[in-house]
């Protein structure tokens, strides 16, 4: 009976010990986090700038005082654009540099418990 208690508790360590190398570090969540608010920001400050550019397209100004004004507006979109793309490319950028960091600490925690 006891070898059938120590066998268990061994496979019950080793279970433990298995999971906790499969975890992931505080560095990679964090990565992970920034990585989805930067890609989230950027994909808001994208659709803002083309449903204000779509806006702005409707309703064409014919006064010209009332066009400098539509100049102004359309390059506070064009310019809130591409800080969106560019905000969501670095959100990918980090998501990628986040999911190798994790791969890099789950592997070198494996390797660490290999006897």
């Amino acid at each position: 009976m006891d070898g059938k208690t120590v066998t268990l508790q061994d496979s019950v360590r080793v279970a433990t010990e298995s999971s906790n190398v499969g975890s992931v570090s505080t560095t990679g969540r964090v990565l992970d986090v920034v990585g989805i608010v930067l890609l989230l920001g950027g994909a808001g400050c994208y659709a803002w700038a083309y449903f204000g550019l779509e806006r702005l397209r409707q309703h064409q100004p014919t006064l010209p005082h009332v066009l400098w004004v539509a100049l102004a507006e359309y390059e506070h979109y064009a310019r809130l654009s591409t800080i969106g793309v560019v905000c969501a490319g670095a959100g990918i950028a980090v998501s990628i540099t986040a999911a190798v960091v994790s791969h890099r600490t789950v592997r070198a925690r494996a390797n660490a418990t290999v006897p």
